[in-house]
């Protein structure tokens, strides 16, 4: 039981909290940078924002656990996390958050989370291909057919 627990954590919760810091950043970083009208007085996020950001959190945590089902392609596995996070995304950091209360706003909003979204991907995904380039060419070759010549 407790083995489940520690395993539940280290998928889902420890990703949902990163996430959560992550965007929570993102959002005082950006709104500080774009807030001219603030003059150096500090961005403060309502409570419901705060909770939107939560919300938007656990769901890309939800998504993250595709990644953990074997037997599933890689590329569907990220397309389905795509579409997953893009879904939660615009659920929570759009519709409910009203701060992109105009169609291009939200669309505008959405297209740079893609854009962002892919750039990431494709950095992970290149990483994860040298990585797994460079335990391949470390591990002994075993052919094919040694088992036939040893018959």
């Amino acid at each position: 039981m407790l083995n489940k627990l520690k395993a539940a954590r280290d998928a889902f919760l420890y990703p949902a909290a990163l996430c959560f810091t992550i965007t929570l950043l993102l959002f005082y970083g950006i709104g500080s940078a774009v807030n001219t009208s603030t003059r150096g007085t500090p961005i403060s996020l309502s409570f419901q924002t705060i909770l939107l950001v939560l919300g938007f959190s656990v769901g890309f945590a939800l998504c993250g656990l595709i990644f953990r089902v074997k037997g599933l392609n890689l590329i569907i596995k990220v397309t389905l996390h795509f579409a997953g996070t893009l879904l939660f995304f615009f659920i929570f950091l759009v519709l409910l958050s009203g701060y992109f209360a105009s169609t291009s706003g939200g669309l505008f909003i959405s297209l740079i989370y893609m854009v962002l979204y892919a750039l990431a991907a494709a950095i992970i995904l290149g990483v994860r291909a040298l990585i797994l380039r460079k335990k391949n060419e470390e591990a002994p070759y075993k052919g094919v057919y040694d088992k036939l010549k040893n018959d």
